[in-house]
Formats: C-alpha cells, structure tokens, sequence
C-alpha cells in the first residue's frame, strides 16, 4: 500500500533477529521510565538522593549500555544463521556477546547492591543488620567471581572465541545463574522475616508483597537458564541458537531492575527509614544518672538533631538553624518507626535552647 512505512525490523526464515531487537526496546524503554520514576518520587519526598538510589541509577546506565551493545551484536549477525555471515561479522558478533555477558552481570549486580543496601537502611536489629551486611558482601562476591570468569573464559588473546580450552562454558552459565537465583531467593526472604512482627497488618503485609515481587526476577533466571544448554551444544549455530538466550537476558537484567525499583517507589519505604524520619533513644534511657535520658534524631528531610537535659542543636544541611525556625518545628512527632525500632507512636516537642553543647 502506497504511503506505508517498512517495518522496523523484518522476520524471515534465515532472520529472528527481530524478535531480540524487539525484547531489547521494550524492556528498556519501560526501565528507564521505572527507574526515572523512582529516582525523581525519592527526590520529591526526602530531597536528596541515597546510596540505594545511586547504585539503581548506575544499573539502568549499564543496562543502556548492554542493550546498546546488544544491538551491534544484532547489527553483525545475532539471530541470523551463521551461514549467512561473513567471517568478520561473526567475530564482531562473538566480541559484542562478550562484551554483554558481562555487563549484564554487572548491570544485575549493581540492581541486586541496590537493593541490598535499602534493606540495610531499613533495619536495626543487630542479628538483621548482620544479615543484610553479609548478603551485601555475597552479592559483591558473586559479581566479582562471576565477571572474572566470563572475562577469563577462554584462553588470551581472545578470551571472546570458542577454543579447545575453553572452560565448560555452559556448567560456567549455570553455575553462575544458580548463584544468581540464591542471592535473589535470600534478598526476597531477609526483608519479610525483618518485616514480619510489623504490628499494623496493613503495612505489614504491603511491605512484604512489595520486597516479594523479587520472585519475578527467580522465575526469568530459571526461564534464562532453561535455553541455555542448546547454545553450548557441540556444533551448535552460535548466533541462531543466541536468539532464545538473548531474548531472556534482557528480560532477566530489566525484571531484575524493576524487582529493585518498585519497592521504594512510593511513600511507604521511606517512612519506615529511621535516617529520614525516625529517632533512637540511647541504651541510657530511662537510667537514673546524672546526664539524664538523651535522644538522638538523625534527619527529618534534612533537619539534624540532637536533644540532652543541656538544651538542644539543630541545624539544616550544615547551618546553624534560627530560633524561628526551630519554633516551627514543634509537635514534630514520629508514627512511621519500623518494627525493630520503638513500637509505639512518641510526641515531643523540640524547644530552642542558648545554652551551647559541651564536648
């Protein structure tokens, strides 16, 4: 029909690269959008930006960056049976998939960190804090040994062409996708046992679902693996048989982005991080001593706090805060504490004193 565009990308029986181009877009135009989301709804809410928010932003750069390369694999014969290719495309071909193996398992690494280090923010309790420290130490020691054995999986020069003495790559792909599910399973499962004894139920359980939607990025990992074995078969046609595998590892690094993304997207989690909104009380309160009980606040949306029986120091990012300023701030109250801090709703007002803090 006159006046009709061609199509973007054109499927034949020789030709599916179409069908990763197509996962690829996809997948990472709704990233982008997800993670534009998050990092301005966090922005808006607390005014500044965290460790998790940076750590999810450098993830979405370098998922922009596989797909990208992902493309030029595309571009030199991704998706095409190799007989079609000539001998310079499929070594471009071998050298972008090489250079996307591993930046997906950087991208996934940055997003599981991510998430890891938002969890961190959110407990207290010694033997939680404990966990989620050693699951941010696992998540960097999977990435580490992951990226050096794809990097290193095949002898130098040319670590990126099949060889007689390659590593058994496709144990090597399971090995590292059965690593993935794990620290996958226990970043699903360390939030909801935190968050369990939560008392209200409502937030209890719209926090658990929220840290649940991690399952998602389990069932894609499976579904990744499960084509993996045909592509490392003996005389396998490397660029046709990528096409499945190509397919699920943009849907694995996306989901894996989204699963970080959503769960502080909205008001809830940060509510319930005590260094934007809550207060400690020391382990001397409520002791009779001569320094009285003392309170600590962290932040209140950039506000910092310090409260003793010898008057009390505020200041906004850095400055000394004025008299009128600290007046406005009373009957500051606290109800979003999480379940390993305080458990009741505390009122105090916050009263400006002269009197300077001792050293």
């Amino acid at each position: 029909m006159a006046g009709t565009l061609p199509p973007l990308f054109s499927i034949t029986d020789d030709d599916h690269a179409g069908y990763v181009a197509v996962a690829d877009y996809t997948f990472l135009l709704l990233m982008v959008f997800l993670v534009a989301t998050r990092i301005f709804t966090r922005w808006y809410i607390v005014r500044y930006i965290k460790a998790d928010d940076a750590l999810l932003f450098v993830a979405a750069l370098v998922g922009i960056a596989q797909s990208i390369i992902v493309q030029f694999a595309i571009n030199h014969g991704l998706g095409r049976r190799g007989h079609t290719l000539s001998h310079h495309d499929f070594v471009l071909f071998q050298k972008y998939e090489y250079a996307a193996q591993i930046l997906l398992v950087v991208c996934i690494a940055l997003a599981k960190l991510s998430l890891s280090a938002l969890i961190h923010s959110l407990v207290t309790e010694k033997y939680t804090l404990y966990a989620s420290r050693s699951l941010l130490a696992i998540v960097m020691a999977w990435a580490f040994a992951s990226i050096l054995a794809l990097a290193f999986q095949c002898p130098l020069p040319s670590p990126w062409r099949d060889a007689p003495h390659c590593v058994d790559q496709a144990a090597l792909h399971y090995a590292i996708g059965a690593l993935n599910i794990a620290t996958d399973v226990a970043l699903t499962i360390l939030p909801c046992v935190a968050f369990w004894r939560v008392p209200d139920r409502k937030r209890r359980f719209q926090v658990v679902s929220l840290f649940s939607i991690r399952i998602c990025a389990i069932v894609v990992t499976a579904m990744q693996l499960s084509h993996v074995g045909p592509l490392f078969k003996k005389g396998a046609d490397k660029t046709w048989e990528s096409i499945n595998t190509s397919i699920w590892d943009q849907v694995m690094m996306n989901v894996s982005i989204f699963c970080t993304a959503i769960p502080s997207l909205g008001r809830l989690i940060v509510d319930l991080q005590p260094e934007i909104n809550a207060f400690a009380i020391t382990e001397r309160h409520g002791s009779s001593n001569k320094t009285g009980d003392q309170y600590a606040l962290p932040s209140v949306l950039g506000h910092r706090f310090k409260l003793s029986n010898r008057g009390v120091h505020m200041s906004v990012l850095g400055r000394p805060i004025s008299r009128d300023e600290t007046e406005s701030m009373q009957g500051l109250r606290e109800d979003g504490l999480r379940q390993d801090g305080i458990q009741q709703t505390v009122g105090f007002e916050v009263k400006y004193s002269p009197v300077p803090w001792a050293r």
